[in-house]
């Protein structure tokens, strides 16, 4: 088993891992908006942090199929459009980052333009030009707290990713089919591990800047247990 194939299975885990927690977020705190049936959420600021975290690949992967998954169970209408919408404004974070603070700043809000801009005009067909025009406050308001949160976290969260990335970045990989077992275990619990990271951290700053109730962890657990087939 080479390299490339656990590093393919490191990002499917960590896809997984954190389209689980954008849909738990994006469940947990959320606002209806009855003009368009669409609501107000932070899943964004996930969207974001996973993006500058693990790239354009992982962040676009969680941010689209999580959120999607969040509209199917709360509002079906708006999934395929999310699908698209929420992937590409994850892509685009994690392709724009660089290694300055300013660069992820810049690429955020270029992501979040994009989702701004994608819901203005999929609500403009559906619902017309007044519904569209009075949820476009409550998209930029999102994007502002998106931006508020993720690039800050995602600066903490990065000093800490070197003691758990080291689990599984060993000179060489072995071919064994045991080693292999022990290798995946150690990827899933590693992912797992950064995601409780993840859920604490963005608790912190709700608490500090938004002042609103503490994120549930265990909503992000259980939507983590939908996806891996059972409880962990």
């Amino acid at each position: 088993m080479n390299r490339g194939k656990v590093t393919s299975i490191l990002q499917l885990i960590l896809t997984a891992a954190f389209a689980g927690l954008v849909t738990a977020t994006t469940m947990t705190i959320r606002s209806p908006i009855p003009a368009t049936t669409g609501d107000f959420n932070i899943g964004d600021a996930v969207i974001f942090i996973v993006a500058l975290l693990f790239g354009p690949a992982v962040g676009g992967l969680a941010g689209g199929f999580g959120s999607a998954v969040a509209d199917i169970i709360g509002n079906p209408v708006f999934a395929p459009y999310t699908l698209v919408i929420k992937g590409m404004e994850g892509w685009l974070v994690g392709r724009l980052s660089g290694k300055t603070l300013r660069s992820d700043y810049f690429a955020c809000l270029i992501g979040g333009g994009e989702m701004v801009v994608g819901y203005f005009l999929i609500e403009l067909l559906l619902f017309g030009p007044r519904a569209a025009l009075e949820k476009l406050p409550f998209d930029i308001f999102q994007v502002v707290a998106g931006i508020a949160l993720g690039p800050m976290t995602a600066l903490l969260l990065k000093r800490r990713l070197p003691s758990i990335l080291s689990r599984f970045s060993d000179s060489s990989i072995e071919s064994s089919p045991q080693f292999v077992r022990v290798r995946q275990r150690k990827i899933l619990f590693s992912a797992i591990s950064l995601d409780k990271n993840l859920s604490c951290s963005i608790r912190e700053h709700l608490s500090y800047h938004c002042c609103l109730d503490s994120l549930s962890s265990q909503s992000s657990h259980d939507c983590l247990g939908a996806f891996f087939g059972g409880n962990y």
